[in-house]
């Protein structure tokens, strides 16, 4: 197996045994047969328990759901160190209980104070749909997340970039490429830096000009500070099907195949899935490096402030400080209105029984590398009037907790 055919979602299993053998086969299938429909390879997402804790690669994106039920705590001694080094390591362990069952007697106390997810009645797809999409929502492996950026020299290869424009879209890939998705009008170079940092993963087409072109050297150089993945389509017209140098220092691995390849309908289709399966593999191990770039830095601020938090799904922080409490939402990309305001209403929602339906503030954390001055602008604008609030991650070394509490006081 390559290192790319290891690369998957992760979803670690804990808990009540009797609970967990109920519903794992079942969520299972669902699963599959949910990314079947998305156009998603079925075997990306691997389902783990904690006697295969040795197979967990914390390089990749993990999540664990610890189902709670009234016998917990016979298999806990083996659980113990799996959701200790899930927590540890800033992971979302999200309780699962049944709608009829007490939660604090039902799971251990590390879990007291994140909400669980309650499962009603009726039939195995109704009890885990919402187990599904929590499981999709946390990987990204919903559409408009699955952000795909395009490299490409127009002059070597601009027919195989739109082939292949179309080959991503329909495996379920948001993708950009520039004759498609930048209006008139617009400053071309700044769009591109800019769209770029809202990508999951970048396709790089390395044809013949492609490295000789100093916006690639900038593309790349951005997606390597921005921890984007790159895989590399290494097109050439020799014969023996070896190309020139690859790109130095490139984050995936590259696919060497002949130009003739992305032009022919029949010689595309035969390599059209090894394409589209290798971005969906990078796509895992892109993400969670991502999120490691902005969580690694915000975890050491909270440890830092010696603030008391909690990691709820999507990474969401819950921090307090004796009654001043903030939910700091990570947006993994570049944040809108929509963004923020979606944060604002499903957060107090969800958190309202946790909080006592006392005030919680909501505080967007984002990275601002290579973002457009004019959404810069708008962003402190949106800042200045909506109730949630946002920070820069490169920024937090100059503010303490009460600083970023003074935002809503200038509201």
């Amino acid at each position: 197996m390559s290192r790319i055919d290891a690369y998957r979602y992760q979803v670690v299993l804990l808990g009540d045994s009797t609970f967990l053998q109920s519903v794992s086969q079942d969520l299972q299938q669902q699963l599959e047969d949910k990314l079947a429909e998305l156009s998603i390879d079925r075997m990306l997402v691997r389902l783990l328990v904690s006697e295969d804790a040795q197979a967990i690669d914390y390089s990749l994106p993990v999540v664990g759901l610890y189902f709670g039920g009234a016998a917990w705590e016979e298999r806990f001694e083996i659980d113990s160190p799996v959701l200790q080094s899930l927590l540890g390591k800033g992971i979302t362990v999200l309780p699962v209980i049944n709608s009829s069952d007490r939660f604090r007697q039902n799971v251990p106390k590390e879990l007291h104070p994140v909400n669980a997810m309650r499962l009603g009645s009726g039939t195995s797809e109704e009890r885990l749909a919402s187990v599904l999409n929590f499981i999709l929502q946390e990987f990204h492996l919903l559409r408009h997340h699955r952000k795909v950026f395009i490299s490409y020299c127009r002059e070597d290869a601009l027919t195989q970039a739109m082939h292949l424009y179309d080959t991503l879209s329909a495996h379920g890939f948001n993708v950009f490429l520039d004759t498609h998705s930048i209006s008139k009008g617009i400053d071309f170079q700044q769009e591109l830096k800019h769209q770029l940092m809202d990508a999951d993963m970048m396709v790089a087409l390395h044809t013949d000009n492609y490295m000789s072109r100093d916006w690639v050297k900038e593309e790349l150089n951005e997606a390597s500070v921005l921890q984007i993945g790159v895989i590399e389509l290494l097109c050439t017209d020799q014969g023996d099907g070896q190309a020139g140098k690859s790109i130095p220092g490139s984050l995936g691995l590259p696919i060497i195949m002949k130009k003739m390849d992305l032009l022919c309908p029949v010689r595309y289709q035969e390599i059209e899935e090894k394409i589209a399966l290798a971005v969906e593999r990078f796509l895992a191990r892109s993400l969670q490096a991502r999120i490691s770039n902005l969580m690694g830095p915000f975890i050491s601020w909270l440890k830092k402030e010696n603030l008391s938090y909690t990691l709820h799904p999507s990474h969401v922080v819950y921090a307090e400080e004796q009654d001043k409490r903030i939910l700091f939402v990570p947006a993994i990309g570049i944040p809108d209105a929509k963004v923020m305001d979606d944060a604002r209403l499903w957060i107090q929602e969800y958190l309202q029984d946790e909080a006592g339906r006392q005030e919680v503030k909501v505080c967007l954390v984002y990275d601002q590398l290579y973002m457009k001055k004019k959404w810069m602008e708008h962003l402190q604008w949106l800042d200045g009037y909506l109730p949630v609030k946002t920070v820069c991650i490169r920024e937090l070394d100059s503010y303490s907790y009460h600083h970023i509490l003074e935002k809503w006081k200038t509201n």
